[in-house]
């Protein structure tokens, strides 16, 4: 099909917006990318001083601008991947199509012109976060204009606005009670008592910080925690994600909650066995999270993870406290729904963040409600209203994998999809998908899919999208023809570089630099490997058993 150049307005230069306008522009599509913040980076240069991601390099680094660090993967702090994201831009020269200190106030469809309008205001630079201090020198006119658009990337992210709860008693709470988006590193806490509410990656992070100066610490789990995987394997400096691979997640979803107390329960009883040996706290730890996993019965397979072992270490090493229960607030602090109290003069909760479009408010609030429900749009994406117009990059949440991932992957089917490389469904077709997605991810991820509205399984989701365009990896063919290829991909990392292996697609130059970078990655845990790969070869063989008799006995 012939190409028709489109004009599209990219909201937000963080990952989501910085890689959507690399792959428009790729293929020549022109690009605005607006950015209220005074340089690239997004929500990362909003965190605090010392967070690290929970994806490793290996998942996190895009499949197209490789730290070349691929044998030794670590895990990023916020200002590492700044850094990269802003080498991203450079190497693509990028930041010539973004526009700084500018903020979308509103965008309106030109029913006329069948055109998006979109309001711009020029922003005073917000300079209250240290990483954007300086980040500009420019003089700004604070200008207020208007563009016309075919469609518009909505890559704002998802961490717009906490979410902050209110708790019994909170009115009468004597201490200070802050969100963990105010909470920049624990200096200010030290001699205090400090209680964490919340379960995720945050929570345990600052609850590990907090506890190292705190007088007394202790973390409030109201319900299932999510499932621990701390960032490495057990006393090594491997990655744990090097066992986010197809060999675990082709296993069917019955086995899923076994598998994952299979490989805690010999995870316990080695680090049990460990505890004669040096390191006999690290042991510890490992051990407690496999008693925490087990004693809730999830995995990976049906629970969000929280991809640190911070609040664990606190417990462990520190002393802290863990409380199971619902709680109320007195005049200096917690009592709990069991009977027990913890006298605290701080209370952080870490409760999460909302998506906001407070721009399609005033003239489509119904894509505004689309956005803050993702399922409603096809593949978490594309509105189902104006699926070529209006699509949503970065707003789906992987209980174990990269969000960066699948960043790129949504880009490029969106790109694909642009320039007619892709056709989507029908919207009938669409539709359907919609319904047996949900019911798919709600049922699948049944204990978290009421508060976190956008979460899938990364294998399963990042297959849907590479299916749709196509560039699915042939497993079968690897098999016989580059099995070492195969077994890297099977048993090392999933990354985005597994489908840029399809020739009828992807120039040879291409392919073999995503093979040169698979076959530099490691091999996932051995341990975790066999208990994988037997669960997939008699979950494989069952069902073939089982196809066999039913084409033996039709009735």
């Amino acid at each position: 099909m012939t190409l028709l150049k489109k004009h599209i307005c990219v909201i937000g230069a963080g990952p989501a917006g910085l890689r959507v306008t690399k792959d428009l522009i790729e293929m020549g599509h022109t690009v605005s990318c607006f950015e209220k913040m005074p340089k690239l980076g997004g929500v990362f240069l909003k965190t605090y001083d010392n967070m690290r991601f929970v994806s490793s390099s290996l998942l996190s680094a895009w499949s197209d601008y490789s730290d070349g660090q691929e044998h030794s993967p670590t895990y990023w702090t916020a200002d590492e991947y700044i850094s990269y994201c802003e080498k991203f831009a450079e190497k693509y020269d990028l930041l010539k199509h973004i526009y700084f200190c500018h903020q979308i106030e509103e965008i309106r469809k030109n029913v006329d012109t069948g055109k998006w309008v979109v309001t711009v205001q020029e922003v005073i630079p917000d300079t209250k976060y240290k990483r954007c201090i300086k980040a500009t020198d420019k003089a700004l006119a604070l200008l207020r204009f208007s563009l016309q658009f075919d469609a518009i990337a909505v890559c704002s992210g998802a961490n717009s606005q906490p979410v902050t709860p209110i708790f019994k008693g909170q009115h009468i709470f004597k201490g200070e009670f802050i969100h963990s988006n105010d909470y920049l590193n624990p200096s200010r806490f030290e001699g205090n008592r400090v209680l964490i509410v919340g379960s995720g990656e945050s929570a345990a992070d600052i609850m590990n910080e907090v506890s190292k100066v705190a007088l007394k610490t202790a973390i409030v789990i109201r319900g299932k925690h999510g499932h621990i995987i701390p960032r490495y394997q057990g006393n090594s400096n491997s990655v744990t994600d090097l066992n986010t691979n197809r060999c675990r997640y082709s296993n069917s979803y019955i086995f899923g909650d076994t598998i994952g107390y299979v490989t805690q329960w010999f995870k316990y009883i080695i680090s049990k066995w460990n505890f004669r040996k040096k390191d006999i706290s690290a042991n510890k730890i490992i051990a407690k999270i496999a008693e925490l996993n087990m004693e809730q019965k999830t995995s990976a397979f049906s629970k969000y993870g929280c991809k640190s072992s911070g609040f664990v270490e606190a417990i462990i090493l520190r002393d802290a406290e863990m409380f199971r229960s619902e709680f109320e607030l007195v005049e200096n602090g917690a009592l709990f729904k069991d009977g027990k109290s913890f006298e605290c003069d701080t209370v952080i909760v870490c409760t999460g963040y909302k998506s906001a479009f407070p721009f399609f408010d005033k003239y489509h609030p119904e894509i505004s409600h689309a956005g803050m429900n993702p399922r409603l749009n096809y593949k978490q994406i594309f509105n189902i209203q104006y699926p070529k117009e209006i699509v949503f990059i970065g707003f789906v949440r992987p209980a174990f994998g990269s969000t960066t991932a699948i960043i790129e992957l949504q880009s490029r089917l969106f790109s694909y999809v642009m320039s007619n490389k892709t056709q989507l469904p029908s919207i009938e077709e669409q539709q359907l998908d919609i319904i047996n997605d949900t019911i798919e991810w709600s049922s699948r991820f049944k204990y978290d899919t009421n508060r976190i509205n956008s979460i899938v399984d990364y294998q399963l989701y990042c297959d849907s999208l590479a299916k749709i365009m196509g560039v699915m990896p042939n497993l079968t063919e690897l098999f016989f023809m580059n099995p070492y290829l195969w077994s890297k991909i099977m048993f090392g990392p999933l990354t985005t570089h597994q489908y840029k292996l399809r020739r009828i697609i992807f120039l040879d130059s291409e392919i073999n630099e995503a093979t040169k970078i698979i076959i530099r990655q490691p091999y996932g845990n051995f341990l975790e490997s066999i208990i994988t790969a037997s669960f997939l070869v008699f979950g494989s063989s069952w069902r073939f058993l089982l196809h066999l008799v039913c084409r033996l006995d039709p009735s």
